[in-house]
Parts: C-alpha cells; sequence; structure tokens
C-alpha cells in the first residue's frame, strides 16, 4: 500500500512503498545508520542494569532501555522535570524551533523555563 507523503520541497509529493518499508533494509543501506541494542530493565537487577549502562557508556555505544518505570523501586520523581532542574540545570541542549527549524543552543533550565512560558499560554481547549 503506498501513501501519499508531503516532502520539504516546497510542496512536491511523492509515493512511499510502505508496505515494503524495512528499518533493517534501511539501517544496512548506509554506513550513517547503525543498529542499537535494546533491553527491558525489567531483565536485569538494579546492579547488573547499571553495569550494563556503564558498559555501552565507557565504549560510546548508543543503547534504548525500556521499562524502567514498571519496577517496585521506581521513583516517580526520577527524571521530572523538577529533579532535572536540581541535578542537570546548567548542561547545554539544542532546541529546535520546529516552525523555523532553527537549532538554538540553551540550558537545560532555560529550556524548561521557556517550555513551561509557552504551555502557560495554551488554554484548556488547546488554543491560545
Amino acid at each position: 500500500m503506498e501513501e501519499e507523503v508531503q516532502d520539504d520541497t516546497g510542496g512536491v509529493t511523492t509515493s512511499f512503498p510502505w508496505s515494503t518499508f524495512s528499518f533493517d533494509d534501511l539501517i544496512h543501506s548506509s554506513d550513517k545508520f547503525v543498529q542499537v541494542d535494546r533491553f527491558s530493565a525489567a531483565q536485569f537487577s538494579k546492579v547488573d542494569l547499571f553495569n550494563l549502562i556503564w558498559k555501552h557508556e565507557q565504549n560510546g555505544i548508543p543503547i534504548i532501555i525500556s521499562d524502567l518505570n514498571l519496577g517496585d523501586t521506581w521513583d516517580d520523581h526520577l527524571l521530572s522535570p523538577e529533579w532535572l532542574l536540581q541535578n542537570i540545570p546548567e548542561i547545554k541542549i539544542t532546541a529546535r524551533d520546529v516552525s523555523t527549524r532553527e537549532d538554538t543552543e540553551m540550558t537545560f533550565r532555560e529550556y524548561i523555563e521557556y517550555a513551561r512560558s509557552a504551555t502557560s499560554d495554551v488554554g484548556d481547549d488547546g488554543g491560545a
């Protein structure tokens, strides 16, 4: 089944063969793509999960970890905006303005402050 897809070339419409699309084929089509290991946190003890993450980090290898929130010991505050502001407020991030497609470097604190001010301008119906 082909689906019409709008591209970024100023309105040119092309057909994309979704029925034959394969992420594996895409990954193997270029050396710019790499497959990333995916693990469920439910598979590991805390110590083993930490060691797995540490090993990947030390080798510069990306990793995807799912199901962190499923354990009984998950702290709901962990990785919340408040936790991040307390622990990494001055880390530099790159934020993209999706309207202008421009990137801006800012601290995490600046980003959270901006995001909170932007969302406070939106009413309950989703409009301004």
